[in-house]
């Protein structure tokens, strides 16, 4: 991997993107051109190797043949670095050719639209405009050109909704506050597991915020299921939603009605736009169950 580190996303002088390898933004046209020398090298490979093989084989060989033909330097699994306060992540690059080229690399019966999240976010954070997902475990070499303008100050401009957001203490405002910084060092449309497990870290980390909740039916309990939580009653829900919130919504409504949780403080990132909201049980409607934990002789009629 080349020694040169490229530094991004500078706030207050912290290091909040760091990229292993140099990155060039190539034009639309200049990456049609390097775009479609290495899916002719994925053909040859795919035809005389077959589709059987692991990731790693196919990015080998993906290497191997581009060095052959001049598409120098090809490297495998370039690191990207995130940081903030005290926690770090990281995510690596399946292939950059020539600098310019990121293409992420699938071995799968077909390519999903998680897979194309996945190599958007590394276009985005390394400011890349163009890149290529490529899957080599179909009948035939599966591709896909990306595309996106969304540069670091551009993913820092959000609009923030909090008119239903209850602050119940000092962890909801931590919660808050925090996720307000990641977004000024990281940016959004990343993926919610990213932001995710930085809020857990600076949180207290699994052994603080994640709890086995028992879930009741009728007074009956049926188990456990493990939540992020910020409290004994409270639970952080994390999503993406452009639309269907609602939906959503009703979804956290019947976990209060079914746990001892009596709120979810609901964190809701979605492109420009960041929606803080609790959900509370007091908006249940007056025929649903009541409240979980509740041991009961026999169940009521409301409660069908």
């Amino acid at each position: 991997m080349n020694a040169s580190v490229y530094y991004m996303g500078v706030l207050g002088g912290h290091m909040a993107i760091i990229l292993h390898s140099e990155f060039r933004n190539l034009t639309r046209a200049d990456f049609h051109v390097q775009a479609e020398k290495f899916i002719g090298i994925a053909f040859d490979v795919q035809n005389q190797l077959g589709r059987y093989y692991s990731e790693a084989i196919y990015q080998e060989a993906l290497r191997q043949r581009c060095e052959e033909v001049g598409l120098t330097p090809t490297l495998k699994e370039v690191r990207i670095s995130l940081s903030h306060a005290d926690f770090e992540a990281y995510f690596l690059v399946d292939i950059l050719a020539a600098h310019g080229l990121i293409v992420e690399l699938k071995a799968a019966e077909s390519l999903c639209a998680r897979n194309e999240a996945q190599a958007l976010q590394y276009l985005m954070l390394s400011e890349v405009n163009h890149g290529l997902l490529l899957n080599m475990g179909g009948d035939q070499v599966e591709k896909r050109f990306l595309t996106t303008n969304l540069t670091l100050a551009e993913r820092r401009r959000v609009n923030v909704s909090q008119q239903e957001w209850t602050e119940l203490g000092g962890r909801s405002r931590l919660l808050r506050e925090s996720v307000l910084e990641l977004i000024d060092d990281w940016g959004s449309f990343l993926g919610v597991p990213l932001y995710r497990n930085a809020l857990m870290h600076l949180l207290g980390g699994p052994e603080v915020v994640m709890r086995n909740v028992p879930v009741y039916d009728h007074g009956r309990c049926l188990g456990e299921r493990s939540f992020f939580t910020l409290s004994d009653d409270v639970a952080v829900c994390f999503s993406a939603l452009r639309a269907n919130r609602a939906g959503l919504q009703g979804q956290l409504l019947r976990v209060l009605n079914h746990t001892p949780l009596r709120y979810f403080q609901w964190v809701n990132i979605s492109g420009h736009e960041i929606e803080f909201r609790t959900v509370s049980q007091n908006r249940l409607s007056s025929g649903a169950a009541p409240r979980a934990g509740q041991a009961r002789d026999k169940p009521r009629k409301t409660d069908l």
